[in-house]
Formats: C-alpha cells, sequence, structure tokens
C-alpha cells in the first residue's frame, strides 16, 4: 500500500507529499491525534533521517549539497522501511 501522493520541490529542496487518508488508517497512526507529518517526521527522526514537516502532509527532506548517491539511497531505504512499518 502507498503512502505518498507524490514528490514535489526544487533543486534538493525535497517535498514527499502524504497520503494522509490511507496514512490515518493505520494501526500507528489511527489514534495518534497528531498530523500525519509530524508523526512521520518524528518516526524517521527516530530512524536516523532528519526531516522537517511542511504542512499537515508533507514531509520534506533537505539534504547536504555534498550527499552522494549513497547518502541519497540510505536516506530513502529509511523513508522506505518507516513507511512500510507504518503502513503495516
Amino acid at each position: 500500500m502507498r503512502a505518498g501522493r507524490g514528490v514535489r520541490g526544487l533543486g534538493l529542496m525535497i517535498g514527499f507529499q502524504l497520503d494522509v487518508d490511507r496514512l490515518e488508517k493505520s494501526a500507528v497512526l489511527k489514534d495518534d491525534g497528531r498530523a500525519a507529518s509530524i508523526a512521520i517526521v518524528d518516526a524517521l527522526g527516530e530512524a536516523g533521517l532528519l526531516t522537517v514537516p511542511a504542512g499537515m502532509d508533507v514531509v520534506r527532506w533537505l539534504p547536504p549539497l555534498v550527499a552522494c548517491q549513497e547518502d541519497v539511497d540510505k536516506a530513502f531505504g529509511i523513508m522506505e522501511k518507516v513507511l512500510n512499518d507504518i503502513m503495516k
């Protein structure tokens, strides 16, 4: 099940738009009471990835300008794992 609706941004400032309707049905977020973006940012932080919420349904990732492909792959791996765990 997909947790995202799309990606937007300019350059390295990337925002991942969340599918809030699907996420809020998950057991993890169903009774959380926080905006989905805040709950996801907290979970990503616990997993080692620094992100920031941008509204109720967007998680923003601002990688360093010196990020290499390995860093990007690691970041996306963390995102994938966290979102898959939430969607279970």
